[in-house]
């Protein structure tokens, strides 16, 4: 479909009906080792690659050089396109070098809190057309109140939309676990939720939970990562 941005994975995008819906809000769920940051830089890269559209990647978590070196274990090379095409922003580091005491973190000078983000992507790229968020729980961590933490998620969601990009962004949930979200809020308002489930029985499965107006396959299916990439197992 012409409307739709298209993930370039294998597979995924036949569960989405097409894509993504533009400048829309997605959110993908799973536990530790589920894929989620590979399924995140997938669809940035593929949009670099394949369709000419520059993407911006935030890691809050895992640092950079280590991401690169898992990519590179599934034929990710994240430096194949310049970083004009797809800019790599490691904020763990910042993190770990500015924020060292509770109070730090819930300043309003805080690098973590919402509007702050947004406004360091604002100003440094608005032109991107997609955006990858990898995690959202490090961000939770500088709201002491979840209702504020709530009003302030939806209110950076509406303004990556008004940017105009379409979003990725990934949320942690345990291994054993039915829950759809970390925070039982994420998900709600989200445009789209996938979850990557793994078990001993199934092995890695995938299912698209929600998408807002549109039509979208419903059942877990079947996904791979290996040496030649991810790629789920629907056509």
């Amino acid at each position: 479909m012409s409307d739709r941005i298209k993930t370039g994975i294998e597979g995924y995008d036949n569960l989405l009906g097409g894509g993504y819906i533009p400048e829309s809000i997605n959110l993908i769920a799973g536990c530790s080792g589920s894929g989620k940051t590979l399924f995140t830089l997938s669809y940035l890269l593929n949009g670099a690659e394949k369709f000419g559209q520059k993407a911006v990647y935030i890691t809050l978590e895992e640092t950079m050089s280590q991401i690169k070196r898992d990519c590179k274990t599934i034929g990710l090379d994240l430096d194949s396109v310049g970083e004009e095409m797809l800019a790599l922003c490691d904020m763990s580091s910042l993190r770990a070098n500015v924020i060292s005491t509770q109070d730090e973190l819930e300043s309003e000078e805080s690098p973590l809190r919402l509007d702050n983000l947004f406004e360091f992507i604002k100003i440094n790229y608005s032109d991107c057309v997609r955006v990858g968020l990898d995690s959202i729980v490090p961000l939770a961590i500088a709201y002491h109140d979840e209702q504020i933490f709530r009003s302030e998620l939806f209110r950076f969601m509406m303004a990556l939309k008004k940017m105009g990009a379409t979003t990725l962004f990934t949320t942690e949930i345990s291994y054993a676990s039915d829950d759809i979200s970390r925070f039982g809020m994420e998900d709600f308002l989200s445009d789209s939720v996938t979850l990557l489930k793994m078990t001993e029985e199934w092995g890695r499965q995938i299912k698209v939970h929600k998408m807002r107006g549109s039509d979208h396959v419903k059942n877990f299916v079947d996904y791979d990562i290996s040496s030649n990439g991810l790629k789920v197992m629907y056509k």
